[in-house]
């Protein structure tokens, strides 16, 4: 009987010791699958004009899902500080997430041609990609978690469908760079560091062509 007393105590503690493995199991896989849901839908994307299009395939189309962007600054923008904490946590809403709506941030300082090329005018500005077009959030509406979520989820209809613009080409950038160097009184130093740019190109230009023609006088002689 002892015996048997012995084996019975010691099933028993096999036993919840696997009931232990297995409860220790299961949490730890509850654990990863609610920090992976967390990571996944709480990650706001920094883009800049080097890596909006390749990120967001924004004129082209040519990814899955749909972008909002926030256009500000973290500096002197007290009511782009005020938003930023509220569009953190619509990055949260596991929605959003279901319905592959990503969310991103521009700085407008940092990235002045992707400003230019959506028409930014006033920050915090919010704009949502969707099937080759970008809606507007109303100005005359709150910005909330709440009324972000609804926006994008349904009330962007409500507002124009504008056509995204293409990426812009070096002409445009070009430009934007000496109404840039105009408004901050560089236009002098814009003047000389494009004149300099035009004759290294002629120089450039000017070096392949003799080279090119000594070849071929070489050539001829042979």
């Amino acid at each position: 009987s002892h015996a048997g007393l012995g084996l019975h105590s010691t099933f028993n503690k096999i036993m919840s010791r696997k009931h232990c493995s297995m409860l220790m199991s299961r949490s730890f896989v509850a654990l990863v699958f609610f920090l992976a849901i967390g990571w996944a839908t709480s990650e706001v994307v920094t883009l800049t004009d080097a890596t909006l299009e390749h990120q967001t395939q924004a004129s082209t189309g040519a990814t899955t899902g749909s972008w909002l962007l926030m256009f500000g600054t973290p500096n002197g923008c007290s009511a782009c500080t005020e938003l930023k904490p509220l569009f953190e946590e619509l990055g949260q809403d596991e929605v959003l997430y279901e319905n592959s709506i990503v969310l991103g941030s521009v700085d407008v300082n940092e990235s002045p041609t992707t400003a230019m090329r959506f028409g930014i005018q006033t920050i915090p500005s919010l704009l949502y990609l969707h099937k080759g077009h970008f809606y507007r959030f109303p100005s005359d509406v709150e910005r909330s978690v709440e009324s972000m979520k609804e926006f994008v989820l349904e009330h962007y209809s409500k507002s124009p469908a504008e056509t995204i613009p293409p990426p812009p080409s070096p002409v445009d950038q070009l430009f934007d760079f000496w109404k840039k160097m105009q408004e901050s009184g560089l236009a002098l130093y814009a003047i000389l560091i494009m004149t300099f740019l035009l004759l290294g190109t002629i120089g450039v230009l000017v070096l392949a062509l003799l080279g090119g023609g000594g070849k071929k006088t070489a050539a001829k002689k042979d």
